[in-house]
């Protein structure tokens, strides 16, 4: 073949490559929104208010809205801590805070939120079955406990746009995914160096998780920098979590498989192109 037919082969497959990448970041992105349709939204918010520093607010905000209306006697702060925290496990306040998740989940996707809200309703009795073999008293008193609200803050008008523009993006997965293959298999197709192409594809397929790790890291920081209070900041954590939790791991296994096409290609270049 003549060299020049060759180098632009090797140009052509080398910016294959590099589209190739992108595709990569834009389907490693939609893939983690798409996989939180329906209950995955909800199931990783759950986990997030379960486990994460969520817990000790929504326990604190509860447990003090419970005080106030108590008289704040300190003989019944640890039963009504202990009740909190008992309640966040049980299956009829998770059911709460699993239809709360999908709410928001909705109303970011259509960009119309402008409040980030987390409400508890008629959490008093669900917390008076819990206290009434301790103290039936202040299981009645419980039991004129509406709903309370332990996260209401407002969004900045980015946040909103950014979750719709999440949500747009990945509704187009399917698209990154299939645009990526066909990058990648028409850059090793035409390249007259394939297991080259493949450790540019590897370098690649590392660029882009590391990339997309950074975005999840240095975006959750950002996000939660725009609030001042410390629990909007908690709030906002927990939301981003529950949004985009997924975009690490995911990064981080590209970033291998990239290494390991990486290591591939060079032992191919050594076994077979000398």
């Amino acid at each position: 073949m003549p060299a020049h037919k060759s180098a632009g082969r090797a140009l052509l497959a080398a910016l294959l490559s590099v589209l190739a990448s992108v595709a990569m970041l834009l389907a490693l992105i939609a893939g983690s929104v798409t996989t939180l349709t329906g209950s995955g939204f909800a199931g990783r918010a759950l986990r997030v208010v379960e486990a994460g520093p969520l817990r000790s607010t929504v326990i604190s905000t509860v447990t003090d809205h419970v005080l106030a209306v108590t008289g704040n006697q300190a003989t019944v702060t640890p039963i009504v801590t202990q009740a909190v925290g008992e309640a966040l496990s049980s299956p009829v306040v998770n059911a709460e805070i699993d239809a709360a998740a999908r709410s928001l989940q909705s109303q970011l996707e259509s960009g119309q939120t402008g409040v980030l809200r987390l409400t508890l309703p008629d959490v008093g009795p669900k917390l008076g079955r819990l206290v009434a073999g301790r103290s039936p008293q202040l299981a009645a008193i419980l039991d004129r406990i509406g709903t309370v609200q332990v996260v209401d803050i407002p969004l900045p008008p980015a946040a909103s746009t950014a979750g719709r523009d999440l949500a747009l993006l990945g509704r187009d997965s399917t698209l990154a995914i299939v645009l990526c293959v066909v990058l990648a298999g028409g850059a090793l197709l035409i390249s007259p160096s394939r297991w080259g192409t493949l450790q540019g594809l590897g370098i690649g397929a590392i660029a882009s998780g590391l990339i997309a790790v950074g975005v999840y890291l240095v975006g959750g920081n950002l996000v939660t920098g725009s609030f001042s209070l410390p629990l909007a900041q908690t709030a906002a954590r927990a939301a981003w979590d529950s949004y985009l939790g997924g975009l690490e791991p995911a990064g981080l296994t590209l970033a291998g498989a990239g290494l390991a096409a990486l290591v591939l290609g060079g032992v191919g270049r050594l076994l077979f192109e000398r």
